[in-house]
């Protein structure tokens, strides 16, 4: 990715980085970003956001690198196997198999459209991963967590919360917002020994 963006125009910049000792400990950290999507759908999942069955099937659920200045940079995390079983168990495979794919072309044309300010951001975002403890914020889409609370809610056979009087007040929907977002560390420290973990449980 970091190569990738180097060649980017309006980067010249990046092509520094990437000639730099950095550029080997950026793209370490790059790499980093499939486990930290794992772990943050396994979160997503505990705090009853995500369901098992959305990782499921139809390219699984796509989440978003909410840090990333420009939007576009999408991690779709998908369980692999059969799409068309009507239920999924934790116990019948292991987090660890989940499948992570980048959507990068997509990302690299909105930076090559970006203004100057938002391509320095982008410089500052990729310097900010050579911190001593970078991390990332990633976020399930509204309409994902949506169709969740939709699903707990019909099987339950109960109203939506905040929805008797016209809508959850803006607190619930803050609240609401912040569960759906998972702030995950990117350095191979911290993240490896704490996928391992997880990954484990």
């Amino acid at each position: 990715m970091l190569e990738a963006l180097g060649r980017v125009e309006a980067l010249p910049q990046l092509r520094n980085i990437w000639y730099l000792q950095r550029a080997a400990l950026l793209n370490e950290r790059l790499d980093c970003l499939g486990m930290a999507a794992v772990l943050a759908a396994k979160e997503l999942v505990r705090r009853g956001v995500l369901k098992l069955e959305q990782l499921r099937g139809d390219g699984g659920v796509a989440l978003q690198l909410r840090c990333f200045p420009v939007r576009g940079l999408v991690l779709r995390v998908s369980v692999p196997g059969d799409s068309n079983r009507e239920s999924l168990r934790a116990s019948e495979w292991s987090w660890s198999a989940l499948r992570v794919s980048g959507s990068y072309r997509e990302m690299l044309q909105l930076v090559r459209m970006s203004d100057a300010a938002t391509c320095g951001e982008v410089l500052e975002w990729v310097a900010k991963l050579a911190d001593d403890t970078p991390d990332v914020c990633i976020e399930l889409p509204r309409a994902v967590a949506a169709a969740a609370s939709a699903a707990v809610t019909a099987a339950a056979g109960t109203r939506e919360p905040g929805r008797a009087h016209g809508g959850a007040p803006a607190a619930a929907a803050s609240e609401v917002a912040s569960r759906r977002r998972v702030h995950v560390p990117l350095s191979t420290e911290e993240i490896g020994p704490m996928y391992y973990k997880e990954m484990a449980s």
